[in-house]
């Protein structure tokens, strides 16, 4: 097979989709789907990186490389955020980012969290890890146990959404 086109994404971003991880045990059919929900959210993410500044309002889903469960919440998020009309918008980041994923996936995601990232984050959640000690104060949920994606895809994938989804409605609920 020839090696795929790499893909040009707004400003300094840059994707070589052959470099797109592979999940263990998946089929390819679900390996396909997974790889296309993380590159939906990895442009999704650099769009709106690109076209705003972090948010006052800003959601940030950390997990400990910020290349699966974070960056699923995130699609998941941004996409329902988008069809309610809630304004917020998410981000995703990691607190130990994988170096060989990470320069491979895309230039600048996934992103280590910093203080930056929460200085006008309304929330921080969390999967299986703790921020780093001095970053500032901000409501955080723990969303602990979810499925490793490369082990349970279709289990991790169905306990993100539903969590998203209520989060969703909890920030409907609270806009009106």
């Amino acid at each position: 097979m020839p090696p795929l086109p790499e893909t040009t994404l707004p400003h300094r971003f840059s994707l070589n989709i052959a470099s797109l991880p592979q999940f263990g045990n998946l089929s390819h059919n679900e390996a396909m789907r997974t790889n296309a929900l993380l590159l939906s959210s990895l442009l999704a993410t650099a769009t709106f990186a690109q076209s705003t500044k972090l948010q006052p309002e800003a959601i940030v889903f950390v997990c400990e490389h910020g290349a699966a469960k974070s960056v699923i919440a995130t699609a998941y998020f941004n996409k329902l955020a988008a069809e309610r009309g809630i304004p917020q918008r998410a981000i995703t980041r990691g607190t130990n980012l994988d170096p060989v994923f990470a320069p491979k996936v895309i230039a600048g995601l996934p992103t280590l969290l910093t203080a930056k990232d929460l200085k006008s984050a309304q929330r921080l959640i969390t999967f299986d890890v703790n921020p780093p000690a001095g970053l500032p104060l901000v409501q955080r949920l723990e969303w602990n146990g979810t499925p490793s994606p490369g082990a349970n895809l279709a289990g991790s994938q169905i306990e993100i959404e539903q969590r998203v989804r209520k989060l969703i409605d909890d920030l409907a609920a609270h806009k009106k």
